[in-house]
């Protein structure tokens, strides 16, 4: 789990930079506004293996079964906490509050 004074502390600007710091995750910038972050291994564009909520909420795309991480409008000074839960099979996802 990331605290709001880890991710204080880390310089990070988007919730993508803020993942790095998260243990088990692989994230890549890819261009200006595209990320590949996978837990397995490193992802791609198109990853599908990741679920990303917002406040309680989906921010997953069926569009192209992955995240828009450049329109995720979040400002890290107002995020509590982001949490990495993974599962038995290493399944892993990303919840902020």
């Amino acid at each position: 789990m990331l605290t709001n004074e880890d991710l204080r502390r880390s310089g990070a600007t988007s919730p993508p930079e803020a993942l790095r710091l998260a243990p088990g995750l692989h994230v890549a910038r890819i261009d200006a506004g595209s990320w590949a972050i996978g837990a397995r291994g490193f992802g791609t564009r198109f990853s599908n293996g990741l679920r990303v909520l917002a406040d309680g909420r989906s921010v997953y795309s069926p569009l192209f079964s992955g995240v828009f991480w450049d329109l995720q409008d979040v400002v890290l000074a107002d995020v509590e906490r982001i949490e990495v839960i993974c599962d038995p099979a290493a399944r892993c996802g990303a919840r902020t509050r």
